[in-house]
């Protein structure tokens, strides 16, 4: 890892990063992938269609979800050192929302 990132230690002797972008959310690369669908919306609004809005839902709601999955899992892994990490980075994917 690069020396001069801030990061937490695990127990396991992993370490979780909180520098940059990781220090304001836990998903960023999932909260990139969201304002990217997000972003293709307003072409719906000169030629409606069904499909590109069903794809965009999908894929907002499957990657919420496996943010939660995700945030669980982590809770189960790293106990007291995630704990820390979520007070230190309290939003998983959009600030002051979720």
């Amino acid at each position: 890892m690069i020396p001069y990132l801030e990061t937490l230690p695990t127990f396991q002797g992993r370490r979780l990063l909180v520098a940059k972008a990781w220090g304001r959310l836990r998903q960023p690369n999932y909260a990139g992938d969201i304002l990217q669908s997000v972003a293709l919306l307003p072409l719906l609004y000169w030629r409606f269609a069904w499909p590109p809005l069903l794809a965009v839902l999908f894929t907002v709601a499957l990657l919420v979800h496996r943010a939660a999955r995700l945030n669980e899992r982590n809770a189960k892994k790293y106990n007291s050192a995630w704990q820390r990490y979520c007070a230190s980075v309290p939003y998983a994917l959009v600030p002051k929302v979720f």
